[in-house]
């Protein structure tokens, strides 16, 4: 955990600014996108653009007057919101190729698609302005940054959030069996991954695993900009170190979800499917550690934060066992492996040692006293953890019902099979991606309550009264 990142100077980098606005944008926008097109829907185009567009100015508003930016930062930030969208219109870009004909290829691009490219990214400088302009209308002046904060802060905030969608993405993957419903890798049926017509999308499973792969290159270009500028930045060495591993193990799951495709291996799909919420627990402690509150805050002394440390610790350990072992069992369930049943049963009972273990956790971490900011999230974290675990212990039972209730099928289906494969019941679908984002979450703020409590417990160090206990 970082040491030196609590007197780190923030960073005044006039790029990180619209690339922090850019990035929060783009992905209100994407989250947008991946809902209005959802197959079934089949939304008119123009309530579609309405829908984007109104989530661009939108976002770029609400983050504009959040963080005091002005329209020229809008208009930077513009320019990066397009940039970054450009890896999602790039499905627009190409001649709409009929599915029922498409054997696999790079469709041609459409006439003009390089004018309509660079003119999208001239429509975002100018939303992107006016975002800024709506944002700061009416707002007393106020300076940009607060004490202790930084843009690179706030990147690695919307880092942390753009991976909130993938993993719910990911578990719709999962949950929906579409994790071979695409062939090839990094390609889609031999055509450019960002090039592949929207057209070609409208059977779900299709749907599912190419828009996790989209997503999935966005949050990897957002943490390679995080990275860039972390390095450049005066941060402290330790938090570096955080940012640049985090980096790696981004880069290290999409190359496991590549080969869970193209060598259709259950084994890859456990270790992806793990990683990815290490993914995010790894996100929110680096957003945590470059936030001002982790930079300035003074922190009142208490002596139980030794035990709320590792009451916080052994829960996260504990949520590692476990999300391993239900991992394992929804990968091995349709491969007929013996090894599946052994999971599940394992599962149910470590529930209740991981139950234990965050109600205990939780409910130390709410008796902390103090009326400074790091107590007082202390004590949300805390009630975080007692609900949330809570909801997965329900959500769990749920989705054990929902495994008896269904009879067994057959292994994933491939890409040729996909077409006459039997689709997965909405409740078991459901249940099952709710488990596992909630999972998610439940990891997330016992990674956040590791990181509080052991800032909470080095400052208490310095103590007299509670070093001499």
């Amino acid at each position: 955990m970082p040491a030196d990142s609590a007197h780190s100077p923030p960073t005044p980098d006039r790029f990180a600014a619209p690339l922090a606005l850019g990035f929060g944008t783009a992905v209100a926008m994407w989250c947008a996108w991946f809902l209005t097109h959802l197959p079934g829907l089949n939304l008119p185009p123009a309530a579609v653009a309405g829908a984007l567009l109104l989530a661009w100015v939108g976002a770029a508003a609400a983050l504009s007057r959040a963080w005091g930016a002005d329209a020229k930062t809008g208009a930077a930030g513009g320019v990066v919101t397009a940039l970054v969208n450009l890896l999602a219109l790039g499905s627009l870009l190409v001649e709409q190729a009929d599915p029922a004909t498409y054997a696999g290829g790079q469709p041609a691009a459409r006439p003009n698609a390089a004018l309509a490219a660079a003119g999208f990214v001239a429509l975002g400088a100018v939303v992107g302005a006016i975002g800024g302009a709506m944002g700061s209308s009416g707002r007393a002046p106020q300076p940009a940054l607060r004490e202790g904060e930084s843009w690179l802060g706030r990147l690695a905030l919307v880092a942390a959030v753009a991976v909130v969608p993938l993993i719910l993405i990911g578990g719709t993957v999962t949950s929906t069996e579409s994790g071979l419903a695409v062939t090839g890798w990094p390609d889609t049926f031999g055509a450019n991954m960002f090039l592949y017509p929207i057209s070609l999308m409208s059977e779900p499973r299709v749907y599912f695993e190419h828009t996790h792969r989209l997503f999935g290159a966005m949050v990897g270009l957002c943490f390679l900009t995080l990275t860039v500028m972390a390095v450049l930045s005066p941060a402290g060495k330790t938090v570096r170190f955080w940012v640049v591993l985090t980096f790696a193990v981004v880069c290290v799951q999409g190359v496991l979800g590549g080969l869970r495709v193209t060598e259709g291996s259950a084994h890859l799909g456990i270790v992806h499917g793990v990683l990815g919420q290490v993914v995010l627990a790894l996100a929110v402690c680096v957003a945590a550690w470059l936030s001002p509150l982790y930079r300035t805050a003074g922190i009142a002394p208490d002596p139980a934060d030794r035990k709320r440390k590792a009451l916080a610790t052994g829960t996260l350990h504990a949520l590692l066992m476990q999300l391993l072992l239900g991992a394992a069992f929804r990968h091995l369930r349709r491969e007929d492996s013996p090894g599946a049943m052994h999971a599940l049963w394992t599962h149910i009972g470590f529930s209740l040692v991981v139950v234990g273990l965050a109600f205990a956790a939780g409910f130390l971490l709410r008796s902390r006293a103090g009326a400074d900011g790091v107590s007082r999230l202390i004590r949300r974290l805390g009630t975080g953890l007692v609900a949330v675990v809570g909801v997965q212990f329900a959500l769990g039972w749920l989705a054990f019902w929902a495994v008896l209730s269904t009879p067994r099928r057959g292994p994933v289906p491939t890409s040729d099979q996909v077409p006459h494969a039997e689709a997965v019941p909405l409740a078991e679908a459901l249940v099952g991606t709710l488990h596992q984002a909630n999972g998610a979450l439940l990891m997330a703020l016992a990674a956040l309550a590791v990181v509080w409590t052991r800032r909470a417990w080095r400052a208490g160090r310095g103590n007299p009264a509670l070093n001499a206990g």
